[in-house]
């Protein structure tokens, strides 16, 4: 069966006059239109109540009935308000969980870096959390090419800040001020004025382990926060950080917000056991998680998506499960950025056991999606073969595969 998924569909699913009551309502009450994905389907619309991490998710749906999930059954909330458009000109700050934070770098403390953004206003964050810092001159098109090179490559054992000439300094960041940025080089402090500041690359630091559940949020600007606390009542937010601060901001600056470790687990965030890419020719080509194989975004049928895997034909990827699972889920695709002759042909095995498989698959549309009882399952495999043309374009992606927990 082929069903596109995404947005388009699950409104199309609403009928259209209830939804515009619904969004005209929900300004009147404070509530706010959203689109909830719980495990058990793709999309349920309505006007959210109230959600929490300890209490979980109320939503007000058509009948103007309240349904209720716990938290480990959630899996997304999707805002249907108008979307603001993203901001230009601040600096960007990039942190070890992949939360993306922008605003202005200001006057701040030792060991720590201050931004004030739109969302949040002024935020201390401990700079053993941040993974980088983009300033707003870096998107001058003279810098670019500096700035491209210079994120080539995994952060190593020392800070490194790139400068406007393309000289780097190397060494540890102790301090920012409204002023300038310092540096413990070799040679001593170095205090390096803001103004001739590019990037900032910070030593390598491991990802915390972050307490389980907790909510990934995306706004409209592009920004992205982790929340280890969060409540969410109408139209007003408040929530705890990583990194330990406490922010409250206003929920229409939302577009989505999904939790991690509840039942669903996202198989991008698993190592698989093994993979194997066998080209008809020489090009070896890796997997990507949450990119497409080239390194682009997940899209397919014209809907980009933030979950999955790019591969290429003809792929292996095995998966160990330990009994841990009660079902697998996912949808598949061509990748849009693939040509006319891309065809492939895919399987899906269950303990040496296929359990599902389809032929001709082409560019255009979303395949999906497959739900597989893997109760007590050893180990899974996703197979992606040659089509009709070899190997020809075939760039394929796995869209939000999932394993949801017993």
């Amino acid at each position: 069966m082929q069903v596109r998924r995404g947005l388009a569909l699950v409104l199309a699913a609403v009928q259209f006059d209830w939804f515009t009551e619904l969004v005209q309502a929900a300004g009147r009450t404070g509530d706010v239109p959203v689109v909830v994905r719980p495990i058990e389907s793709a999309g349920i619309a309505g006007s959210l109540v109230r959600f929490h991490l300890t209490t979980g998710l109320t939503l007000r749906t058509e009948s103007g009935a309240e349904r209720r999930w716990p938290i480990e059954e959630v899996v997304r909330i999707t805002v249907m308000a108008p979307e603001k458009l993203p901001r230009s000109g601040e600096d960007v700050v990039t942190l070890v969980t992949g939360d993306r934070l922008s605003g202005r770098c200001v006057d701040s403390p030792a060991d720590t870096l201050t931004i004030e953004s739109s969302e949040f206003g002024r935020l201390a964050i401990p700079l053993d959390t941040v993974e980088q810092i983009v300033t707003a001159r870096a998107a001058f098109p003279a810098y670019q090419p500096s700035v491209q090179w210079f994120q080539r490559g995994s952060a190593g054992r020392e800070d490194r800040v790139l400068l406007t000439n393309g000289d780097v300094l190397r060494g540890f960041v102790t301090s920012f001020t409204g002023e300038k940025l310092v540096i413990d080089t070799d040679g001593g402090d170095a205090p390096v004025p803001l103004r001739l500041v590019v990037a900032v690359r910070m030593a390598a630091v491991a990802p915390p382990d972050l307490s389980r559940p907790h909510a990934i949020v995306t706004f409209a600007s592009g920004d992205r926060c982790t929340f280890t606390e969060i409540q969410w009542t109408a139209g007003n937010v408040e929530g705890r950080g990583f990194f330990g601060e406490t922010v409250r901001f206003e929920a229409d600056w939302v577009t989505r917000l999904e939790v991690v470790g509840g039942r669903w687990e996202w198989l991008s965030d698993y190592e698989p056991v093994s993979f194997v890419h066998t080209p008809m020719l020489s090009l070896d080509l890796p997997l990507r998680e949450d990119r497409s194989v080239l390194g682009g975004p997940l899209a397919v049928a014209g809907e980009v998506y933030e979950r999955g895997i790019g591969v290429h034909s003809r792929t292996h990827l095995l998966y160990e499960l330990k009994g841990c699972f009660r079902e697998f889920v996912t949808s598949f695709g061509i990748d849009d950025d693939s040509g006319a002759w891309a065809d492939v042909a895919v399987r899906i095995r269950v303990d040496d056991r296929t359990r599902f498989e389809q032929s001709n698959i082409r560019r255009g549309e979303l395949y999906g999606p497959v739900r597989l009882d893997i109760t007590q399952a050893g180990r899974i495999e996703l197979i992606v073969d040659y089509g009709e043309n070899g190997d020809l374009q075939d760039r394929f992606n796995w869209i939000e595969p999932a394993l949801i927990r017993e």
